[in-house]
């Protein structure tokens, strides 16, 4: 880096310069030779900064810290380090001296000083953001602690510092004051030693001596503010925290450290405090709050012309604010977001998609700019100051430090940034909704609910009625309000402000609803979007957060707008986790695996005590909100059905992995089941068998699961099996097994997470619930029904151990690849769909799905080619891709299939699923209205569909069955 300073400022550093070398000759007893390299470093921090200059110029202090210098430079001190500095120098103290404290806050102030001027020097001439504020917050600890050990010597309290704001965070000013609560526990509590001991603790840090003071020390952010006590005992901060607390401490005390002699007793409350600052599930009300404060900001400083890198708009605060709404909307459902500083923060945010690309790198390099133009600032004159000089010099000192020529570049770059900082900050902390009245061709009244007016719902209703009456049936449509919501005893005791609130989105959706009511004349469909609306309205009227949701996204009610009226599968969904809206906000633009995602979730959940209740809903909420995406892309026809059954088929895969992890991970290592511990025959060596791919167990899948081609409503077929003869016993595949199924199985508030179908095990449900991979290869070769060694043909081991996986891939193969009589084959096939048929084929829908010539029989075909072929095509044994599609493709090259009996087979096969697809999202009545009995009406939603077609690929399937069969 080049030290340059413009003229006037090279002038003062030189000036400044020869005084303090005169000043370090003065003494003959040491020579500090300066090299030329540290005395272009000097003079530039003597040209930025007037303190760097008043540091250096006190007597015989100049020496000691030019020493420092050129023997540290950019390293500095570790935090260890400075603990043990600082204790060194006070245990020289002698406890018995009259002037004893006043000899300890000398020995604070000058070691407080030596290290800042330290800092200072560092962060002018190696520019590290990081390593400067890291290095102030680390002074702070280090006095703080110390101070901690020395009073807990004179009045043995337990006594706990909160910090709070920058040092709470970790990132402290140069010239910051320090935001401390302070706390001692219940046990050790006495109200008259506490309260000194606090006084003494402040004395110590923020008295202003000869010397100057350790730390401006800031009390008015604990409980009650001036007007409470100065120190609280544990129980009554808490109780503090859970009821008399404002919401606006909530930000306040997400940025809370606690620093205590005891790791637990600090611990222990830390997790009091993220209790709460931190929502079990995603909280957008905390918006409010952050509005509120920005406008009391910006009411403070109306009047100033200055540009406040603080608080000004676009300033640190803003992005600060951003964070923080952030992480108080999301943190409470991930860890991820609780802890860390602004610029690591800033990239999780982009990580997980709640902040863009371009968001995060700009906000990030705006950030670095401002903390560094703010370090700089108060560099000059060791002053506490966020505001730009208007001193001529001071600009100039401060534009140079930060690598400028002059002061209308940096002022240039400085207001792009704040000019970026503040489009962000109203793009992330999202107003309240504002539409374009004129764009809503509806009554008066309704426009001034729209605008926020105060208005009755009484009129509301008859705007309803008198300007929606062009394309919704008028008998309908005025009741549905009433209907839903105006009758619902909830409704009726909300104050006047939350009703509007409703009455406003129901307005908003009205407008969203105006693009889809030109792309669709069903009548009937826009009528069940508003059914659906006021139902889900009445679901969440008393949950703020969501109400606070839906009126900060425009977005989000024009997604509502389009999926309500297309699939009550959706609403189903959001009805009973509301919390998944959010999905239709941060969607996934990159590409992140699935299983990598739910893994970062798991890791966090894993190290709680309770995580199997944790875990439990987390899965539940993993596949739900990836379940949702899938289903809005398949909706707006962003992924077609095979990128639909793929991602399902992720998603249960992910999931079912990852359990089957945790579950062997529980009985290998968790010594209080003392049950499956009995079950270990070698003690010695459990944690080699740690991976569940040296586990001995295996699970299969079959069906949809294993061909890749899961629909929404698809379960898991599984089978279990175990290798005998292994480190563990047969037992403990069992508990295993049951383990995996408790956790897939069992019901919560977010229902259960798949049904299981566990019959097509050898013996069916008469078997056991684990088999040997021996006896499952003697049943299979010797015992096994054909409709077995259909099933067989798709299946696929999924998790468990690599080798039994091989071995399992063996067997199949020799089952698939055994020669069999063609009529016998025949026969049992027939008999086993004409049994289907008639058990299952009852209603249209399921003529579609089990029927002749319907989804069956394409499947109960390619079964019956692969069973009959194998023999002479071992490849078909051994094919990777086990669908429909991808064994047909097979066939064609084989010439099992002719090309226009794959061509037919693959678009019947296409078209069915496609509707079933659609069917499934939709399948419901018409929430009170008549349906029918036409189950093809609903898809008639997303677009027109030929009925007769379906009959049509009926007849050309039901033909090529029966050539073949």
């Amino acid at each position: 880096m080049k030290y340059k300073l413009p003229p006037g400022l090279l002038e003062n550093a030189n000036k400044y310069y020869e005084i303090i070398y005169k000043n370090k000759n003065k003494n003959k007893n040491k020579n500090i030779n300066i090299n030329i390299n540290l005395k272009k470093q000097l003079l530039y921090c003597l040209g930025v900064s007037d303190y760097f200059y008043k540091s250096l110029i006190r007597e015989s202090y100049s020496e000691k810290l030019i020493d420092i210098l050129s023997s540290h430079g950019k390293e500095g001190f570790s935090k260890d380090y400075l603990c043990k500095l600082l204790s060194d120098k006070i245990k020289k103290i002698k406890k018995d001296d009259s002037n004893c404290f006043s000899k300890l806050q000398k020995t604070f102030r000058d070691f407080r000083n030596d290290i800042m001027c330290l800092i200072l020097f560092c962060d002018l001439v190696y520019k590290d953001l990081n390593k400067t504020l890291q290095s102030l917050s680390d002074l702070a600890d280090v006095c703080l602690l110390e101070a901690l050990k020395y009073f807990y010597n004179i009045y043995k309290l337990d006594f706990m510092v909160l910090c709070l704001g920058k040092l709470g965070n970790r990132e402290l000013n140069y010239s910051s004051d320090i935001d401390l609560i302070f706390c001692v526990t219940d046990s050790s509590y006495d109200v008259v030693k506490a309260k000194k001991m606090a006084q003494d603790f402040i004395k110590l840090l923020d008295q202003k001596t000869s010397d100057g003071f350790v730390f401006r020390v800031d009390m008015r952010l604990r409980p009650f503010g001036n007007s409470g006590s100065l120190v609280s005992s544990e129980s009554k901060l808490t109780q503090y925290l859970q009821k008399d607390a404002r919401p606006w401490e909530r930000y306040v005390f997400m940025k809370a450290r606690v620093l205590c002699l005891n790791n637990e007793l600090s611990q222990k409350l830390q997790n009091e405090i993220h209790e709460f600052v931190y929502r079990p599930y995603i909280d957008f009300t905390v918006q409010d709050t952050i509005l509120e404060m920005r406008k009391r900001i910006d009411k403070k400083n109306i009047n100033k012309k200055t540009i406040d890198l603080k608080t000004g708009a676009g300033g640190i605060r803003d992005i600060e604010f951003i964070c923080q709404t952030l992480q108080l909307i999301h943190a409470g459902s991930r860890k991820l977001f609780r802890q860390g500083q602004v610029c690591e923060l800033l990239k999780n945010f982009n990580k997980e998609n709640l902040l863009s690309d371009k968001q995060y790198i700009g906000l990030e390099k705006a950030y670095i700019f401002l903390r560094n133009a703010e370090n700089h600032l108060q560099m000059i004159n060791n002053q506490q100051i966020h505001v730009c000089p208007v001193n001529l010099k001071n600009q100039l000192q401060l534009a140079v430090s930060m690598g400028f020529d002059n002061w209308d570049e940096f002022l240039k770059i400085l207001l792009d940034y704040m000019s970026f900082v503040k489009n962000c900050f109203n793009d992330v902390i999202l107003p309240e909704l504002e539409l374009d009245i004129d764009d809503i061709k509806i009554g008066t009244d309704f426009k001034k609910v729209a605008s926020g007016a105060d208005i009755s719902y009484e009129n509301t209703k008859q705007d309803i009625k008198q300007d929606i009456k062009q394309d919704i049936k008028q008998d309908i449509k005025k009741d549905i309000f009433k209907s839903k919501l105006e009758i619902n005893p909830r409704y009726i005791k909300m104050d006047f402000n939350d009703k509007r609130k409703l009455q406003r989105i129901y307005v908003f959706y009205i407008h969203a609803m105006q693009d889809f009511k030109n792309k669709n004349k069903n009548i009937n469909i826009e009528i069940i979007g508003f059914l659906r609306l006021a139902d889900f309205l009445s679901v969440i009227m008393e949950r703020k957060t969501y109400i606070a949701l839906l009126l900060s996204s425009k977005d989000l009610i024009s997604n509502l707008a389009i999926y309500l009226p297309k699939s009550h599968w959706v609403f189903s969904i959001l009805k009973r986790m509301p919390y998944l809206m959010t999905d239709f906000i941060f969607d996934n633009k990159k590409n992140i695996k699935l299983k990598d995602k739910l893994i970062s979730g798991i890791s966090e959940i894993v190290c709680d005590q309770r995580h199997e209740e944790r875990l439990n809903e987390y899965l539940r909420e993993f596949r739900w909100r990836n379940t949702l995406k899938a289903a809005c892309g398949f909706l707006q026809n962003k992924m077609s059905c095979d990128q639909v059954s793929l991602f399902l088929t992720e998603i249960a895969e992910s999931i079912l992995s990852e359990v089957s992890k945790i579950c062997w991970n529980d009985i290998i290592l968790d010594k209080k089941d003392k049950k499956d511990k009995k079950d270990i025959k070698d003690k010695k060596d459990i944690k080699g068998f740690k991976n569940i791919e040296r586990s001995g167990f295996l699970i299969i899948a079959y069906g949809k699961l294993a061909s890749k081609e899961m629909l929404f409503s698809s379960d898991l077929d599984l089978v279990f099996l175990y290798k005998e003869n292994n480190n563990f016993d047969n037992k403990i595949y069992v508990r295993l097994a049951q383990k995996i199924l408790s956790y897939l199985q069992t019901k919560t508030l977010s229902g259960f997470l798949y049904p299981i179908d566990i019959r097509l095990r050898p013996q069916g449900g008469s078997g056991l619930l684990v088999s040997s991979i021996s006896a499952f290869k003697k049943y299979q070769l010797e015992k096994a029904w054909v409709w077995e060694h259909q099933a067989l043909s798709r299946s696929r081991a999924l998790a468990g151990d690599s080798s039994l996986k091989d071995e399992f891939n063996k067997i199949r193969s020799e089952v698939l690849i055994k020669k069999r009589d063609n009529i016998n084959l025949a026969n049992q096939v027939n008999n086993m769909r004409d049994r289907i048929e008639v058990e299952k084929a009852k209603h249209m829908l399921d003529k579609i799905k089990y029927g002749k010539g319907g989804l069956n029989d394409i499947e109960f075909l390619i079964q019956y080619l692969v069973l009959l072929n194998s023999n002479k095509h071992n490849k078909l044994a051994d094919i990777q891709d086990i669908s429909v599609p991808g064994f047909i493709l097979e066939f064609k090259n084989l010439n099992i299939l002719s090309k226009s009996q794959s061509h037919d087979l693959l678009l019947a096969y296409n078209v069915y699923r496609e509707f079933l697809m659609e069917y499934i999202l939709s399948e419901t009545s018409f929430d009170g209205l008549n349906k029918g009995d036409d189950l093809y009406m609903e898809y008639n939603i997303k677009k027109d569909f030929d009925v007769s077609s379906i009959e049509k690929h009926k007849k050309l399937v039901l033909d090529i069955f029966k050539k073949i069969v």
